[in-house]
């Protein structure tokens, strides 16, 4: 077997690390780590214009159609550099939630939207949440959801599936939270949602 990338694949590398280290230098990571957000939205915005944002997303809604490989490529020189940016929780944990409803996906590929996964609970585990649903309304607490601050919705596990919860519903309460981690993360608190 050949596990070797192919040459469309050492060029989206290429592509991807160009831009990256151009923009990733150690001065401009401890600029962006002194921001309120510590996300650096330009880069975001630059690896959306130049494709690698939607790479996994459908044609249909600006993305390339590509899949986990290409995703994970982008997703590796990413952490190559420790580039600040909402990459694994929008990239590899939302936004291909959301596949079958388009209308909730614009603006995504480009960046310019924010999509982040909100799983982890205070008690419990993420294969039982203690997030319930009831007449279509969620309530529940989700901690460390990554870029939470910056999200314009939440995919959001219950004890009976996938919801999505727009971040403006005025029952949904957004906390910074502070962890060893070094990503930006929320306490979000869904009261009716």
């Amino acid at each position: 077997m050949d596990f070797s990338l192919t040459s469309d694949q050492d060029e989206l590398r290429s592509l991807a690390r160009q831009i990256l280290t151009d923009v990733c230098t150690t001065e401009h990571l401890k600029n962006i780590s002194t921001t309120e957000s510590g996300t650096d939205l330009a880069l975001w915005r630059t690896l959306g214009d130049a494709g690698l944002v939607g790479i996994g997303l459908p044609e249909s809604v600006g993305g390339a159609g590509l899949g986990m490989i290409e995703i994970s490529v982008v997703l590796e020189e990413i952490g190559r550099v420790a580039a600040p940016v909402p990459a694994f929780a929008v990239m590899g944990l939302a936004a291909n939630s959301l596949v079958a409803y388009p209308d909730l996906l614009d603006g995504v590929a480009n960046g310019d939207v924010i999509v982040t996964a909100a799983i982890h609970e205070q008690v419990g585990d993420a294969f039982h949440p203690a997030t319930k649903v009831v007449d279509g309304k969620i309530t529940g607490t989700k901690v460390c959801v990554p870029h939470g601050l910056l999200a314009k919705r939440f995919v959001v596990t219950a004890a009976d599936g996938l919801y999505c919860v727009e971040a403006s519903d005025p029952n949904v309460t957004i906390t910074r939270q502070d962890t060893t981690s070094g990503v930006p993360d929320a306490l979000v608190q869904f009261n009716g949602a």
